[in-house]
């Protein structure tokens, strides 16, 4: 009698809510449920990659896989709520309109099923999930669904598919519809406004993944150095989504592209199925050196003398390049972080605005860069950062991408934090070559990777230096700092028995907008970048990138590589043009001239070696014609090979 009671008690509750949000509701509870059953069976389907090691996580993907999911849920019912919304405020209502969106939520059932049900064979195949990728096999619809009629494996993923989407089809329809045809009561303005505003909230919230802060993304996944972890929570609705709408390049015929990129780059290996994929190094003796990259933090080129700036914050950075390799004309492929750490270990552009490193394309799949080389050639290789592993999704993609001791924030002790992102260049450097001495102990040479902080915003010195800059800005005085540290460093490595072995590459991650000189200020990308060592001392002055260094590099230490990328050894190539971005902004200098195309395709041309600003697109319209195919060309390619899964270690 209890139960009858409570059970009247609720349904007449839930009578006095309104219909437009008993609907909508209902709908999106049912769509919640239809997702997380699909997380469970993607779980048990793949109960074998769980293990002692990452099993402490599952719990954790549940939750993080339930924000995904209130996320699409919000995103489906989002359109016919904020209608049935709007024209409730009115007092316009009718089983019409529910029967529409009854209809609507139908439909859409049909595509989220036929992704979440497509997801597990995908990944059972790519160990991704799903992307856009399921477009290649849409070329022949006919030739497709005849090779899974013919896998008899694929069979019961084809006949859940039908089964259950048509169970759910007719059920949302028929429950939707029957609680849109009762009627409707309207209470007065001011609660109508009342009751608009709260459950407009509560659907904003939901589409935020239930965060007040900010959208839940899918670099938010990853949580674990387990790959399998951190594609479990990942909604493949959100994960399609997501690789849809990622920047893509489409300017030249992709038959066009590949003519221009091959034809730049050299030779391919015949049937690879890469259009760039080239034997690099072949039949050459390996130099067995020891490799120290540093990535500068936001180390532009005219921060030095040499560059131009004549309050000489960098004398260190300065006779290291004069005694060894100096690009004179070097920039990075975009200005961020992860554009500066991506393009050069693995040789790859940055494709425009898109994060390298958190996109759930790139991170399914493993690249032959300089870690993952020189681990196969047998190097130890470690990465030391100041801050959290997690910035960047660093500590995820490059242990999977060859790095096999990675070194943060917490690998320090708390007191030696100097501020927001952890310790200081001088504490970092400092541990980092008491690792290298502990690794030149070992039979087999090292890799390196430093990447330093001290001139992030907001740029100042650290508060635990003893260190007295000889200048009074804080722009300056950390750059004097920065400058000091690698001196130091450079000093104290010197006195090692590993260092006449070993070759040290400096690069900016990044510049810094320093100059407001075009639209998209050229200091942004213009950067440092320099090799010392056991190396012929020469100035290279024609454009560099990046990307060029491990194919350089590769290149002096006489290793064969497999090259599937777009960086050139700029010791036996000069290239013709540099390309880089700033997010949706493409830039390519020439010797001579700078290209400037905004995302609208509007188009700037100027002679930068001079400074000067006068747009003279039209009197170089031709040479602008071949800087923009040939950059478009590059990227585009460089999107298909990844897209195609070819930059993995002898990929093709």
């Amino acid at each position: 009698m209890q139960y009858f009671v409570k059970k009247q008690t609720l349904k007449k509750w839930f009578e006095q809510i309104p219909v437009f949000i008993q609907v909508h509701f209902t709908a999106f509870l049912l769509f919640l449920l239809l997702l997380v059953l699909f997380y469970a069976v993607f779980l048990v389907s793949n109960l074998a990659l769980i293990n002692d090691g990452n099993r402490q996580f599952v719990r954790e993907t549940f939750f993080l896989s339930l924000k995904y999911d209130l996320l699409i849920a919000g995103y489906i019912i989002a359109l016919p709520f904020l209608l049935s919304s709007v024209l409730f405020l009115f007092k316009i209502q009718g089983p019409v309109l529910f029967r529409i969106s009854s209809w609507y939520y139908a439909l859409v059932s049909v595509p989220v099923i036929l992704l979440c049900t497509a997801n597990i064979p995908f990944f059972n195949f790519f160990k991704i999930s799903i992307t856009r990728s399921i477009h290649f096999w849409m070329t022949d619809p006919a030739g497709m669904l005849g090779f899974i009629l013919n896998e008899k494996s694929y069979w019961p993923y084809l006949l859940g598919f039908v089964l259950f989407s048509g169970l759910f089809f007719f059920s949302i329809r028929e429950i939707t519809g029957r609680i849109g045809s009762t009627s409707d009561l309207f209470p007065g303005f001011t609660r109508r406004i009342a009751i608009w505003t709260v459950s407009c909230f509560l659907l904003f919230l939901s589409m935020k993944g239930g965060n007040i802060q900010r959208t839940i993304m899918v670099k938010d996944a990853f949580i674990s150095n387990d790959h399998f972890i951190n594609q479990l929570s990942i909604n493949p609705v959100l994960s399609y989504i997501n690789s849809v709408a990622l920047f893509r390049i489409d300017y030249l015929p992709e038959s066009k592209a590949f003519e221009i990129a091959s034809s730049e780059l050299g030779a391919t290996v015949s049937g690879s199925g890469s259009p760039i994929a080239r034997w690099e190094n072949a039949n050459a003796k390996p130099r067995q050196l020891n490799v120290v990259v540093v990535l500068m933090e936001s180390m532009l080129a005219r921060a030095s003398k040499l560059g131009g700036n004549m309050q000489d914050l960098t004398p260190n950075l300065d006779t290291l390049a004069s005694k060894g390799i100096w690009f004179t004309n070097a920039y990075s492929s975009g200005i961020h972080t992860c554009n500066g750490v991506y393009s050069s270990l693995f040789g790859l552009p940055s494709l425009m605005a898109e994060h390298p490193m958190a996109n759930n394309q790139a991170t399914g799949q493993s690249f032959n860069g300089i870690p993952e080389t020189l681990k196969q050639a047998g190097y130890t290789t470690s990465f030391f950062c100041s801050h959290e592993k997690e910035f960047d999704n660093l500590g995820y993609f490059l242990p999977k991408n060859g790095i096999d001791s990675f070194y943060d924030k917490y690998s320090f002790p708390a007191w030696q934090r100097s501020g927001p992102w952890g310790v200081s260049d001088e504490y970092l450097l400092d541990f980092a070559l008491n690792k290298f001495d502990m690794y030149s102990k070992k039979s087999q040479p090292f890799l390196g990777v430093i990447q330093t902080i001290s001139t992030h915003e907001p740029a100042k010195l650290p508060a635990n230096t003893k260190y007295q800059s000889r200048f009074k800005e804080d722009f300056a005085q950390a750059y004097d700092y920065a400058d000091h540290c690698i001196g130091r460093f450079m000093t104290e490595a010197a006195k090692k028995t590993w260092f006449d072995s070993t070759l040290f590459v400096f690069v900016g991650d990044h510049g810094r907008p320093y100059q407001p000189d075009y639209q998209a200020p050229l200091s942004f990308n213009h950067v440092m970048m320099l090799i010392n060592g056991p190396v012929k001392q020469q100035k290279i002055e024609s454009p560099a990138l990046q990307i060029d260094l491990f194919s350089t590099v590769m290149g002096i230490l006489n290793l064969q590589i497999l090259n599937g990328g777009t960086g050139v050894n700029l010791l036996k190539q000069a290239r013709k043009y540099a390309y880089f971005s700033q997010d949706d902004k493409l830039m390519v200098v020439s010797d001579s001239l700078l290209y400037l195309r905004q995302k609208d395709g509007t188009e700037q041309v100027f002679r930068y070696r001079n400074q000067r600003r006068e747009n003279v697109l039209v009197q170089f319209r031709s040479e602008a014609n071949q800087m923009r195919d040939y950059a478009f060309a590059m990227l585009q390619t460089t999107q298909w090979a990844l897209e195609n899964r070819m930059l993995g270690f002898n990929a093709p």
